[in-house]
């Protein structure tokens, strides 16, 4: 029986504990449902550690599901693993951070939090294994010792067993009714509670919902208020901000609040429905409920804390709301205060507009109360009524204005004091009603103001017309005051005008600072007589308007409009007529200043020194130096010629055109700049490729160029001569040249072209990026045409192969590249151009075509390039030809081609045949720069026709021959003898005029003509015989005028030292001359150049005086004796007066002599030679002086013959005795 019993109540508990087995792993199947909705749910969420571990738990529960009915041991093992499982859930599940997740995934978190809930199951269905396990082995070891003790018999022991079963089954019916009651009335309970739970989380849930829609309200409200309010605080925006905030983070609990309560809900109606269920224990009914507290616990949670995010956003917002319902009140009331005190303003400047009108009215009825008209006094009184009403009315009202502007205070204080709103309320009624009174009182001023007015009206017009009746008459009248001041105006500036014109004309205009200040001076005259001019008609157009208003104004019956209409326009005339006054005046004043302007540059009353030479008519001006005042106080200029230095002053290709003047002193420090004027050769001005220049020099040598202010001077009392001025602060030597045209240009890396303005057919091309710095170009253009090639090939016989050149070109590079980066290009003419089939050969300088910087352009191949020559030379070097050149013809006879490197001088010589030798195209080359200095010139002699004595000479350019001679001619002069043949010269060459026979120039002096081919080079003097007795057969004295050249005079020789004698012998002062040099050849360094015939008629020669007898106190024996001198008499001619002027004779003693001894020249020698010696201490060697003196006269023939008389020895002066 007790193995049956223990058998039996084993089975039993093992079934319960199998069936409550099964029953949790019901359960467990269904959480392992809920665990494969967490998983699809978690699907997205990437933990590779969590959703294995998910499938490790699922498959952990099916297999303790699956092992329910097995075997104690077992189910042990499972729930080891289970409990192994759960750990390690629990465990996994803490280390998820699931702020990391985002909005969606943050859903999931319901789901885990489930899933942990559940592990509470986990857990008990791991203690009913263990409880079972316990079970089992008891019910095992019960049943061993139950059948170990049994002594019963088997009868006894089945009958036991049945009773025991028996009363068992009783004991456990009753039990099982009591336990089933208790169990019935703890599951009720358990139901209740969970009621309970359930309707406390649904008040909850609404009261939530409640209060967060009212926030939500009170939320909008504030920001209605804040969406109305443009000049919200920060402090409440920020306050509003926060009440959204909180309430959107509110949203999120409430929600949670909401479906925890319905789940609270729905687990109490499961709970109820399990209760009633008998078969459900209690535990389960427990379970449900227990999930039924979790879920009302969770809306409790939610709901406190949505509650405290509600209550802060109600907080926040009412208190918004009540500060912005506060702030609308007051601004309110603000509002009111601004309308009051607008209103009050308005109801004021209405009462002082009335006040005005009425005072006005008043005015208008005083301004007409003297006037005697009847109706204009019924007027007067009407409107004195009217305007005395009109001012108590506007008084009225602008006592309510200030009426209302109290109130409005009074509304003002109580806003800033925060009075309640009855109080501000009964303020702003009090303001309303003053407002209301106020307009009240304006009303009636404004009628008041209107009716005065209307009467006012009427009175203004009768005044107004009074008033303009009056206005135009003194307007009238004050347009004759004005037109006649300003007649008087316009007569006192056209007498400025006259007086300023009249000085204007008498002044000197010759200079640029007297040209300008007239310049001036005449455009302000002409102002001022315009401006007077207008002005008297102005004023004539102003006196007839103001007679014609006045007129009007008299009559009466003109429209008052039109009477207004003259008055004003008559009043912009008299505007614009005072103006034209200022204008005159002004313009007067300025004609005045710039006359004294005029009178400070005038030249007339400038200091004037100018220089001449010669006398009377044949006076010229050889210079002329002027300043302003002072500038030449206390300075004795001077004004000299210094031709000397002509020769140096020239350069290369420049021509004289002046006398060099040496103005001084040199020294004088001038305290502004004078001008110096130097007269020149004009016609120069005119040859084309030429310019005026003017050097100045210190010392004759170093001559610079100086800036000139005037090249075409002419002064009054020097009329028909052309003169250069320049401006200078110290005195120095000036000359006036012509010299080629120099082109300058500064060429940068960019390149250019540069043109000669001399001929433009030549041109440069300097290319882009030729050189790497700017140069400065200076170019020049030496002329070489076909004529003057014709002519050089007739007086050269060494180049008759050359046929044609081009211009020489003279280019200077500052600073000089040593090569070109690249070439440039150089074009310029060289006619004829065999290339030409049409046979063209002229050119015309103005056809000039410029090429772009190629010289391939419209170009044409040389045909025979051997005959050109590309010759280049630095300064210093000879010519050379430029090899391996390419040559192109441009338009117009232009050759052109490429340069690589600079060169200072260039040329292209066409030959007719290939030169043999270099030598010779060098030889060329320089004949043709030189001749480009050659002149050819003839000279000539004539005579005058009333005096054939009375001589000219002039060089003139061949070409200008016939035109010379033809105004010689008409000048008195004529030949014979005929111009001479042609003679080469070159600038700046001197002419030495020397004459032999029988005549000589009645001047002792030598006669020099210096050439220059642009001014007049002529000579004027008186011939004379050297001996009337000679040429007995002709009735005239012949002789021949030789002429010597040479092209640079010679330097001056050094002043002769003087040597001390240390030793005290020779003079009294110790000092000892240095032995006479011997004299050099008169004609040294001339070269002849051509001789002319000259015949002058002879003159009746008036009777022979008696012959003079020298008083002789000493008689000379030998050379030096009477009879000894005597023959030298007869020996020498012409050249005695050297010889006199040699032997220490004055020329005012030579022309006593003659004087003395008028018939004879042996006389006259005689006579010079006896008063030499006996002037002559006794001890001087008289014989070797005269020898000396006879050489250098050019007669050593007697100096020989004299030497032998004397024998070597000194003359003997004993043996003296009288006559």
């Amino acid at each position: 029986m007790s193995e049956l019993f223990d058998e039996d109540d084993s089975k039993r508990d093992n079934l319960g504990c199998k069936k409550k087995l099964a029953k949790n792993a019901e359960k467990l199947t269904t959480e392992c449902g809920k665990i494969d909705a967490a998983e699809s749910l978690l699907e997205d969420f990437n933990d590779d550690q969590f959703t294995p571990l998910v499938e490790e738990t699922r498959v952990a529960l099916e297999t303790a599901c699956a092992m329910c009915a097995s075997m104690v041991p077992a189910v042990h093992e499972i729930m080891e693993v289970m409990l192994k499982t759960v750990q390690t859930i629990r465990e996994k599940t803490t280390t998820v951070n699931y702020s990391e997740l985002s909005v969606d995934k943050k859903s999931h978190d319901s789901l885990l939090v489930r899933l942990l809930n559940h592990s509470k199951t986990l857990d008990e269905l791991a203690k009913s294994a263990v409880e079972l396990e316990k079970l089992a082995d008891q019910t095992s070891s019960v049943a061993a010792k139950a059948a170990a003790s049994s002594k019963m018999t088997e009868p006894e022991l089945e009958q036991a067993v049945s009773e025991i079963k028996a009363a068992e089954e009783k004991r456990k019916e009753a039990e099982a009714e009591s336990v089933a009651a208790a169990l019935k009335a703890e599951k009720e309970r358990i139901a209740k509670e969970a009621r309970d739970n359930a309707d406390a989380a649904k008040k909850t849930t609404e009261q939530i919902n409640d209060t967060f829609e009212e926030a939500k309200k009170s939320c909008e409200e504030a920001e209605k208020y804040a969406e109305e309010d443009k000049d919200m605080e920060d402090e409440l925006k920020e306050k509003l901000e926060s009440a959204k905030a909180d309430l959107e983070k509110a949203q999120e609990p409430v929600d949670e609040t909401n479906k925890a309560s319905a789940a609270t809900q729905a687990s109490a109606e499961q709970t109820e429905d399990l209760s009633k269920e008998v078969e459900k224990t209690v535990d389960e009914v427990q379970e449900k409920a227990q999930e039924t507290a979790d879920n009302a616990e969770q809306t409790n949670r939610s709901a406190e804390e949505a509650k405290a995010l509600i209550e802060s956003s109600n907080t926040a917002s009412t208190e918004v709301t009540t500060k912005l319902k506060a702030k609308r009140a007051m601004d309110e009331a603000l509002k009111v205060v601004d309308e009051a005190r607008e209103y009050s303003e308005e109801v004021k400047k209405e009462a002082k507009e009335a006040a005005d009108i009425a005072e006005d009215a008043g005015k208008v009825a005083d301004e007409l109360s003297g006037e005697e008209s009847e109706e204009i006094k019924a007027q007067v009184e009407a409107l004195k009524e009217a305007s005395g009403k009109a001012q108590e009315s506007a008084d009225d009202a602008k006592k309510t204005g200030e009426e209302i502007e109290q109130a409005a205070e009074t509304l003002k204080e109580k806003r800033v004091q925060d009075a309640p709103g009855e109080e501000v309320s009964e303020a702003i009624d009090n303001v309303n009603s003053k407002m209301e009174e106020g307009k009240e009182k304006v009303k009636t001023a404004k009628e008041d103001a209107e009716k005065t007015t209307e009467i006012a009206n009427d009175a203004k017009k009768v005044l107004d017309k009074i008033k303009a009746l009056k206005a135009a008459r003194e307007t009238a009248e004050l347009s004759k005051e004005v037109s006649v001041e300003a007649t008087q105006v316009a007569e006192e500036t056209e007498q400025t005008a006259e007086s300023t014109n009249k000085v204007l004309e008498e002044s000197g205009k010759d200079t640029e600072e007297s040209r300008q200040a007239t310049n001036a001076a005449g455009a302000a005259i002409q102002k001022t007589t315009k401006f007077a001019s207008d002005l008297k008609q102005a004023s004539e157009s102003l006196d007839k308007s103001g007679a014609k208003l006045l007129d009007y104004v008299k009559r009466g019956d003109m429209p008052l409009e039109k009477v207004k209409s003259m008055e004003k326009q008559l009043k912009r005339d008299i505007a614009e007529i005072r103006k034209d006054m200022a204008k005159c005046k002004t313009a007067a004043q300025e004609a005045e200043a710039s006359i004294e302007d005029v009178r400070a540059n005038d030249p007339k009353s400038w200091d004037i020194n100018p220089f001449q030479s010669g006398d009377g008519d044949d006076a010229k001006l050889i210079g002329l130096v002027r300043g302003p005042p002072g500038t030449l106080s206390g300075i004795s200029v001077e004004c000299t010629k210094a031709n000397q230095w002509k020769h140096n002053s020239m350069g290369v290709n420049e021509d004289v055109l002046s006398d060099v003047i040496n103005v001084g002193p040199q020294d004088a420090k001038l305290n502004q700049p004078a001008l110096v004027a130097i007269p020149y050769a004009s016609k120069a001005r005119n040859i084309h490729g030429r310019e005026i220049i003017v050097k100045s020099t210190t010392n004759g040598k170093d001559w610079k160029v100086v800036p000139t202010t005037s090249i075409e001077r002419i002064f009054e009392q020097f009329k028909g001569q052309m003169c250069v001025e320049l401006r200078v602060k110290e005195f120095a030597a000036y000359a006036v040249l012509s010299r080629l045209v120099r082109d300058r240009q500064t060429i940068d890396k960019k390149g250019a072209t540069m043109g000669s303005s001399g001929d433009r057919r030549v041109y440069i091309t300097y290319p882009h990026g030729c050189i790497s710095r700017p140069i400065d170009v200076s170019l020049e253009v030496q002329a070489f045409d076909n004529n003057t090639a014709s002519l050089m090939r007739q007086r050269r016989q060494k180049v008759q192969i050359f046929a044609s050149a081009s211009p020489i070109l003279r280019i200077t590079h500052s600073p000089t590249p040593k090569e070109f980066k690249k070439p440039i290009s150089i074009c310029l003419p060289l006619p004829p151009n065999p290339a030409r089939k049409d046979g063209s050969r002229g050119l015309r300088p103005s056809a000039f075509t410029k090429s772009k910087g190629s010289i391939n352009v419209d170009s044409e191949p040389v045909i025979d390039p051997g005959l050109l020559h590309v010759m280049i030379r630095h300064d210093g070097t000879t010519w050379r030809e430029l090899k391996n050149i390419s040559l192109n013809y441009g338009k117009n006879d232009t050759l052109c081609f490429d340069l690589k490197s600079p060169t200072h001088r260039l040329v292209v010589i066409r030959t007719s045949v290939k030169p043999d030798t270099n030598q010779a195209l060098v030889l060329i080359t320089q004949t043709v720069e030189d001749w480009t200095k050659v002149k050819v010139a003839s000279i000539i002699l004539h005579q005058h026709i009333d005096d054939r004595s009375h001589a000219l000479i002039q060089i003139a350019p061949s070409s200008k021959v016939d035109d010379i001679e033809d105004k010689m001619i008409n000048e008195g002069f004529e030949g014979p003898p005929d111009p001479s043949s042609e003679i080469e010269m070159v600038e700046g060459e001197e002419v030495l005029v020397k004459f032999d026979g029988n005549l000589r120039p009645t001047e002792d002096k030598d006669m020099i003509l210096t050439y220059n081919s642009e001014r007049v080079n002529r000579l004027q003097f008186y011939l004379e015989a050297v001996d009337q007795f000679r040429n007995f057969a002709s009735d005239h004295d012949k002789g021949h005028a030789i002429f010597y050249g040479r092209e640079k005079p010679p330097e001056p020789e050094p002043e002769p030292e003087v040597v001390e004698n240390g030793e005290g012998e020779g003079d009294e002062k110790g000092q000892q001359q240095q032995p006479p040099k011997k004299k050099k050849d008169p004609l040294e360094g001339w070269t002849r150049l051509v001789q002319l015939p000259v015949a002058v008629p002879k003159v009746e020669r008036p009777p022979p005086k008696q012959k003079r007898v020298f008083k002789q106190a000493v008689k000379v024996e030998g050379p030096l004796s009477e009879e000894g001198l005597m023959d030298i008499a007869r020996e020498l001619t012409n050249e005695w007066e050297a010889l006199a002027r040699f032997l220490g004779h004055s020329h005012a003693q030579i022309q006593r002599i003659k004087g003395d001894n008028p018939n004879s020249m042996e006389d006259q020698i005689f006579d010079m030679l006896i008063s030499w010696r006996n002037n002559l201490p006794r001890s001087v060697n008289k014989v070797e002086i005269l020898a000396e003196n006879l050489a250098r006269a050019g007669r050593s023939d007697l100096m020989e013959d004299l030497k032998c008389k004397s024998g070597g020895d000194g003359v003997g002066d004993e043996g003296a005795e009288e006559e």
